[in-house]
């Protein structure tokens, strides 16, 4: 006998149900009519199966909307009278708010697409969403949901979501007040945001595969007060109405360990494009982390990311060339650090990068980091330094000066700075530079307050310090 309790129902031709032991694993069992249709049940071949992974299970097998037909009995069936299971998702997440504790959602192998009538039921029990099993997305589709839907709508417990497309929802593709983990997903085409949190985002993905954050009519990814966190995953935030991704009161960290200036793999570039505002905003809003004397929020760590054409609907240059405007149409944005490895960020309408403190770029000694026809300066730090000791860049055409640190230094290694439309480069303390070449900027060259060293191998146009 099975210790904990069950729950059993009468179909057309078996007993059926799930008995829970301590709610840490389920057994499932059938048990046929007795021989020539008697109404007595044969027990004498009993058989039962126990999951292993002590989380209880809902399979959708049916694209229908319909709501479950019994939630007293813990099973998701829409449909007594038909011989088994008639599990749509929206009967699967009642069932799954029904029960205390952590479930799961899985998909049969014919289920390709699901099309809701209506917004489906709030998510109020900690939830995995889980199509990885099958060989491509399963799509959740917005379209006949009507208006004010979200995909998925979560107002208690934490929502993790693999192998989904989340599309055309007249508001958020998925909108969670708890934690929200992603793999494999694609959320897009969404009326509002893509992916609203009120606390973290982590996602992952393998090396093969590309999460996608595209043509949502507000922010990509936005966390409220966490933080946004890819790990080994490849992420595509393209042409979304305003931001690419924002965290205000956490950190933004693609492929990247804090601390070590490493990537967390080498995969794909991960590419923040074509976004109406800024391609990526970290605004820690002033706030400690906690147990440290000076750590605070809003830095953005990444690894070989390319931030491009970001602000294409700010419509007024002299927005966009305001630093002090997050929202601006800069490639980047961060209220504390930036630390990057190997980025490419260029073309966007304002800063490449705008940073309270310092920004920090790492990679190969052969690979060119590019800072590349912005519409205001390349880089600028209001308070810190710019630091590229053992790493070539490039900062070329932008708008107003290259490289721009108000009242910290430049310490460059390898630095082409030319063509910017203002200074090249333009320090509040010292600027060293081992080599490289400076020239052609329409305001000058170098403009340094405190000491200077320039390399032999450095060719400065007009050899001059203003």
């Amino acid at each position: 006998m099975v210790a904990g309790y069950c729950i059993q129902r009468l179909d057309r031709r078996h007993l059926r149900g799930q008995c829970y032991r301590n709610v840490d694993s389920i057994v499932d069992f059938v048990i046929s009519p007795g021989e020539n249709g008697s109404e007595a049940y044969d027990t004498s071949d009993f058989t039962a199966t126990i999951s292993g992974s002590g989380v209880p299970s809902f399979e959708v097998n049916v694209t229908g909307d319909e709501p479950d037909a019994d939630l007293t009995d813990g099973v998701c069936d829409v449909d007594l009278s038909t011989d088994g299971n008639q599990c749509t998702l929206r009967a699967a997440i009642q069932e799954a708010n029904k029960r205390e504790g952590e479930d799961t959602i899985t998909f049969e192998s014919s289920i390709s697409a699901i099309s809701p009538e209506k917004s489906l039921p709030d998510i109020t029990e900690t939830v995995t969403i889980d199509a990885s099993s099958h060989s491509s997305n399963v799509e959740l589709n917005g379209s006949n949901a009507g208006k004010n839907a979200d995909g998925f709508s979560v107002k208690k417990g934490d929502l993790t979501i693999k192998n989904l497309t989340v599309s055309g929802f007249s508001r958020n593709g998925v909108k969670s007040d708890g934690y929200v983990q992603l793999s494999t997903v694609e959320v897009t085409d969404n009326k509002a945001y893509g992916v609203f949190a009120k606390s973290d985002i982590v996602i992952s993905g393998t090396e093969t595969t590309v999460s996608k954050f595209n043509k949502n009519g507000k922010i990509g990814l936005y966390s409220q007060t966490g933080n946004v966190a890819a790990n080994d995953a490849t992420l595509q935030v393209e042409n979304n109405g305003d931001a690419g991704i924002v965290s205000e009161g956490g950190d933004i960290i693609i492929n990247f360990v804090p601390g070590t200036h490493l990537p967390t793999y080498v995969g794909k570039q991960s590419i923040i494009k074509g976004n109406g505002k800024s391609g990526i905003i970290a605004n820690g809003r002033g706030k400690q982390k906690e147990d440290t004397d000076d750590e605070y929020y809003g830095n953005v760590r990444a690894s070989y990311i390319v931030v491009e054409g970001n602000g294409v609907k700010i419509k007024k240059d002299g927005i966009a060339l305001k630093p002090s405007l997050k929202n601006a149409g800069h490639g980047i944005y961060a209220s504390n650090y930036v630390e990057l490895i190997e980025p490419r960020v260029v073309d966007n309408k304002g800063y490449g990068i705008v940073s309270k403190y310092d920004v920090i770029i790492y990679g190969s000694e052969t690979a060119t980091n590019e800072f590349n026809n912005n519409g205001g300066a390349g880089i600028y730090s209001q308070l810190g330094n710019v630091t590229a000791r053992d790493v070539i860049i490039s900062v070329e055409e932008n708008g107003r000066f290259g490289i721009g640190a108000n009242k910290g230094g430049a310490f460059l290694n390898d630095a082409t700075v030319i063509n910017n439309k203002g200074i090249g480069i333009v320090v509040g303390g010292d600027l060293s530079i081992n080599k490289g070449k400076v020239c052609d900027n329409k305001g000058g060259e170098i403009k340094v307050k405190g000491q200077e060293s320039i390399g032999e191998d450095v060719v400065i146009c007009d050899n001059e310090t203003q």
